[in-house]
């Protein structure tokens, strides 16, 4: 809520967000829980710093997102995947998988309209399922 986005002086798009003491708190917190579930499961945390199209490195906390894919990967049968083709699970007939989670890898581009045109397929496959 507290995030604005104005245009630069070459009228491309800037987005901020003002820290808050809730915010901060929020950040942590978050930080803390996903560090504690990664260290849990074995993983070896890693500092890392992310660097400007200028060369220089971005300062203070940075918020970013990704689409995972491949965990529930779909597959021709249930040796290589979780869903099959349909997006229904392997031997759980009735539950569907329509996230990135069955895609099964990274396509090299943003993958979110992959992930919808996936989900939309799916639906009208159970829309038509349903039918009949």
């Amino acid at each position: 809520p507290g995030a604005t986005i104005t245009l630069d002086k070459n009228n491309l798009p800037k987005v901020s967000m003002g820290m808050s003491r809730d915010m901060l708190s929020f950040y942590s917190n978050t930080k803390n829980i996903l560090n504690g579930i990664l260290l849990k499961n074995g993983c070896r945390l890693l500092n890392m710093e992310l660097i400007r199209p200028d060369g220089f490195s971005y300062r203070g906390i940075r918020f970013s997102t990704a689409h995972q894919v491949g965990s529930c990967r779909m597959a021709e049968n249930i040796d290589e995947g979780v869903v099959d083709p349909s997006g229904e699970v392997f031997n759980y007939k009735g539950m569907y998988i329509t996230d990135g989670s069955a895609i099964p890898a990274s396509t090299g581009v943003n993958i979110s309209l992959t992930i919808l045109a996936n989900a939309e397929r799916i639906t009208h496959g159970i829309i038509e399922k349903l039918r009949n």
